[in-house]
């Protein structure tokens, strides 16, 4: 479900959007974030977990954002409220 962006001083907080999902493994799959994260390394992450903004968008059973640097644009966290 998309939601109105939230902007403060330092973050663009957005909806997550299938677009971002790429962003999203740029964390959860880094080998150096993997020794906190309990997602699978990239060559073990199923089809299923690799495909799971498809349809982000319309799904109204999770909220889940991300979260942006406003200066750079750089994401810096993906949240989610069940």
């Amino acid at each position: 479900m998309l939601t109105n962006d939230i902007i403060t001083d330092r973050l663009i907080i957005k909806s997550m959007r299938e677009e971002y999902s790429s962003l999203c493994f740029s964390i959860w799959l880094d080998d150096e974030m993997g020794k906190y994260l309990s997602d699978p390394t990239r060559a073990n992450a199923s089809e299923s977990y690799m495909n799971f903004a498809k349809g982000i968008e319309d799904d109204e059973s999770w909220y889940p954002f991300v979260a942006f640097l406003k200066d750079s644009y750089a994401l810096i966290k993906q949240i989610e409220i069940l």
